[in-house]
């Protein structure tokens, strides 16, 4: 009945947020038909995507014999001078792909069919992983991944918040946010598949908690697991499931008890995250000779001088210059009822950690993009404290509940027409400045003399 009322509420409550986003990024796929003139498979789609071809039509994954002839087909990397992300390990004489493989084994499901298509089904497209339907592969596969995402989400914010609350919450991040970017045009990006992993872990986190079932906590393992081998750096997202609020109010004592009285979910949690983790551990070792390493070997983290506030408020790429929604949803973590205050225990230890550490990456504009890319991943975890705050809200009196719906709706305007203006080249991906950002604010299209105030 539990399962029954859950679907209930997909269906009629955040079926309007669920089916606007699908409609935007199905719409945007469809007229725009990159995949047909501008290949997904660039840059950093590129890497990501590369485990597959190499291993199930070329079988070469270690090696990449086949990587030059295609390149000069399908320009990987355009002006680049070599092998993109690609290698060379001394200890082996092998190629090591600096990027995780995490996102090839989401994209592999529709791979194959694509594969299938090309093989048996028309044969007036190459084979080779490359040709439209594999691009296509990669339309359809980003926006499958943010849709469930967005459904896999429903579930624990349903029940910790009200159904109206969840669904303003979906609707705000389905909508309100550069994930919309990241489903929409720069697809073949690992970010969307983040978010799906991260709403995975979230989901049965809280199930674990609540439940304490094993069935839990091989989910949470398997999606910890696939966190790590998609991008290493959100394995930060292990800080929600060890501070989640325990159903009764404790200290550490009380949580380690738990742990304690629960060791066999604990040890579940562990192997399925082991399990899950293994395909990038034995790619690491075959191609580096070492179970872990740092592939971005030319690329580093400093630590010591982090760009927190360019990466929040820069006009460049700042967080909550582009996705204001974001800086709203972070007053969740104090604007909330006091019962409420354990619920943000995840998101006070997970949040500013991860915010250091993203901004601490030397390129910490993460060089072409949307707005503060990396921080999409956080999305899951951010949906916590948003619905926090439109719980506040919407409790309080009748002008702060017209107040945050105004915002509201403001942050997913702005985020909509800046999606085009992106789409249209109006907003740059890589050169924004203060001075542009407000000549070309509201307006769809620039010419020559506004682009002049770009770095």
């Amino acid at each position: 009945m539990v399962i029954l009322a859950d679907c209930k509420f997909i269906l009629k409550k955040s079926l309007l947020a669920v089916l606007l986003f699908a409609i935007a990024t199905l719409t945007a796929d469809f007229l725009q038909e990159r995949w047909k003139s501008d290949p997904l498979t660039k840059w950093d789609g590129s890497g990501y995507y590369l485990y597959l071809p190499a291993t199930f039509i070329y079988h070469d994954l270690l090696e990449m014999k086949f990587y030059d002839s295609l390149d000069k087909e399908y320009k990987f990397s355009p002006g680049f001078n070599g092998q993109y992300a690609l290698y060379p390990q001394p200890a082996t004489g092998r190629l090591l792909n600096k990027y995780a493989l995490g996102t090839a084994l989401g994209e592999m499901p529709l791979f194959f069919v694509a594969d299938y298509w090309c093989t048996h089904v028309d044969s007036h497209y190459k084979a080779d992983g490359y040709s439209p339907p594999y691009q296509m592969a990669i339309v359809f596969s980003n926006v499958l991944w943010s849709i469930i995402g967005l459904l896999i989400l429903a579930f624990p914010l349903r029940r910790l918040f009200s159904d109206t609350v969840t669904a303003l919450c979906l609707l705000g991040i389905g909508m309100g946010t550069n994930l919309l970017v990241y489903s929409t045009i720069d697809m073949g990006m690992s970010h969307a598949w983040m978010f799906l992993l991260v709403s995975g872990v979230i989901f049965f986190t809280e199930k674990l908690y609540r439940t304490s079932s094993r069935g839990s906590a091989v989910g949470l393992g398997l999606f910890l697991g696939l966190v790590f081998i998609s991008r290493p750096v959100d394995a930060l997202i292990l800080l929600v499931p060890l501070t989640w609020p325990l159903q009764q109010r404790g200290n550490l004592r009380a949580r380690l008890a738990f742990w304690r009285n629960h060791l066999s979910q604990l040890l579940l949690v562990m192997l399925a995250g082991l399990a899950a983790s293994s395909p990038l551990l034995l790619y690491w070792k075959a191609t580096s000779g070492h179970w872990l390493h740092f592939s971005y070997e030319e690329e580093r983290f400093i630590f010591t001088d982090p760009q927190i506030i360019k990466g929040l408020f820069s006009y460049q790429k700042g967080w909550f210059v582009y996705t204001p929604l974001a800086f709203i949803a972070c007053l969740g973590m104090f604007l909330h009822r006091k019962e409420r205050r354990s619920l943000m225990l995840p998101v006070y230890w997970f949040l500013p950690l991860f915010i250091y550490v993203v901004f601490s990456w030397q390129h910490w504009s993460y060089g072409w993009g949307f707005g503060a890319r990396p921080m999409i991943d956080a999305l899951p975890v951010v949906a916590i404290a948003l619905a926090a705050i439109l719980e506040w809200a919407l409790q309080k009196n009748i002008f702060t509940r017209a107040l945050i719906t105004m915002m509201l709706g403001f942050c997913i305007w702005l985020n909509i027409y800046q999606t085009f203006q992106y789409y249209n080249g109006t907003i740059h991906g890589y050169l924004m400045n203060k001075e542009y950002y407000w000549r070309i604010w509201n307006r769809m299209h620039v010419g020559d003399e506004d682009r002049k105030l770009l770095g």
